[in-house]
């Protein structure tokens, strides 16, 4: 079975614009390669779409009657929900469709109807496999006001009241009994989520692209006779390491050996460049002392 994704992330003011380009597909994505406009055609909405997104969020805080908003205060929160590609292919696109829409009732009701801005579905975003095939991987996007009520009745824009740690994990339970379950998904395991932290977009598909190089990279060496593996050039002894640790693994476990690979040796450069700072610190006072006498 394939795990439920539910991915919450906290948008600003400035971000707004981006979002709602994202969404409605407008002009072409400087972040997104996977973005094919062949497929457009294929993305959907459920009872709303971005278009007007900040002039919309703009009139439910006035609705609130909120006096002041931080100029950095989260106006948005966007909701990705959906699996693996392995997950999403075993669904019929009726299953994949309730399944969405099974989502956007749940989290309605999660936050308020009131503040719930678009629920739009991506079906547009293919990637080239190791193998060589196109694979497109369909998302729901469901975003929402992060508006709350406090004890004595007044509004407030608080994506952090209202997204604790206990009330994330709690939302993480209930999606997957209430909604996930019903349609075969695995749950998460939180411990092992809460260890490797989160994942951004951009560096989980950058790692997902060097797990399918080095998979086809694999492949012609052992068309190439496997002997031949050790001395060639082309897979250094990292990456021969991680092929190793890959070997009997699903795509999406070698992508976050990838992860860890890549933490690793960011950590293993910020220590290498600290030492190399302390040794300048020590030779400058060794130098100052020796002027000093």
């Amino acid at each position: 079975m394939s795990l439920a994704v539910c991915h919450l992330k906290k948008i600003n003011g400035k971000g707004l614009g981006g979002v709602r380009n994202h969404m409605m597909r407008t002009g072409k994505s400087r972040t997104n390669e996977d973005i094919s406009a062949e497929l457009r055609g294929n993305n959907s909405f459920i009872e709303r779409d971005a278009a007007h997104l900040e002039k919309r969020i703009s009139k439910r805080i006035k609705s609130l009657n909120i006096e002041h908003v931080r100029k950095d205060a989260v106006r948005l929160v966007d909701v990705v929900c959906g699996s693996s590609y392995e997950g999403m292919a075993a669904l019929t696109k009726e299953k994949q469709d309730a399944y969405f829409n099974a989502c956007v009732k749940f989290f309605k009701k999660k936050f308020g109807a009131e503040n719930f801005l678009y629920a739009c579905v991506h079906r547009d975003e293919e990637y080239t496999a190791a193998d060589g095939s196109k694979k497109v991987t369909p998302h729901l996007h469901f975003g929402f006001i992060p508006a709350c009520v406090d004890e004595k009745g007044k509004a407030h824009l608080s994506a952090k009241t209202i997204l604790t740690r206990a009330s994330l994990r709690n939302l993480q339970e209930n999606f997957y009994e209430q909604v996930a379950k019903q349609f075969g998904f695995e749950k998460s395991d939180d411990k092992k989520s809460s260890k490797r932290g989160h994942i951004e977009t951009a560096d989980w598909k950058d790692a997902v692209k060097e797990t399918d190089v080095l998979i086809r990279k694999l492949d012609d060496h052992i068309d190439k006779k496997w002997g031949g593996l050790s001395n060639d050039r082309v897979i250094d002894k990292n990456g021969f390491a991680l092929l190793n640790q890959m070997l009997g693994k699903s795509r999406t476990d070698a992508a976050e050996l990838v992860i860890e690979r890549k933490r690793a040796d960011a950590a293993e450069y910020r220590a290498r460049n600290l030492e190399y700072e302390l040794d300048r610190e020590q030779d400058s006072n060794r130098c100052l002392r020796r002027k000093l006498s």
